[in-house]
């Protein structure tokens, strides 16, 4: 419980493969609405936190970026390279279209790439599980707004009516 903001988590969120403790860390109470949120739901989180995402570190200006964007959100899968982790990672730092801009992640730690801490968003959104998916879109469109995570996860406490 101590590890998780105060009180143990179920067994389903122990088990995800994604960030869920990061996500605890800064919004307990959102980790627990996620759960409870249908499948349906969890992944309208997911499709709505990975354009937050991209927004917020400026990726959904990038013609690539922003044509693998809509893709997710029609439910279509990624194109390339978006369909490739590393040629997505080696493209974004390639592209000299991409914003550099860095901020303090909610750890503290100062100087992270926005960009990077935004482009997983959009590996895990098409997730086959949609609570994964939600928590991990969050987890990183809340690292990408740096400083500025509280509003975003607020707003998704909205979205979730919390």
């Amino acid at each position: 419980a101590r590890y998780w903001g105060g009180r143990a988590p179920s067994a389903r969120v122990r088990s995800l493969p994604v960030n869920a403790l990061g996500l605890a860390w800064m919004d307990r109470d959102l980790l627990d609405a996620l759960e409870l949120a249908s499948p349906q739901r969890q992944r309208e989180v997911a499709i709505w936190a990975t354009r937050r995402a991209c927004v917020v570190a400026r990726l959904d200006t990038v013609d690539w970026i922003a044509e693998g964007l809509a893709a997710v959100e029609r439910g279509d899968p990624a194109p390339p390279p978006l369909d490739d982790p590393l040629a997505a990672w080696n493209r974004l730092f390639a592209d000299r279209r991409v914003s550099k801009t860095t901020v303090t992640s909610p750890d503290g730690t100062p100087n992270c790439s926005q960009q990077a801490m935004a482009l997983p968003a959009l590996f895990a959104v098409a997730g086959l599980d949609p609570l994964a998916a939600a928590v991990e879109t969050v987890f990183c469109a809340a690292t990408a707004y740096g400083p500025d995570h509280p509003r975003l996860l607020a707003d998704a406490r909205s979205l979730l009516g919390r």
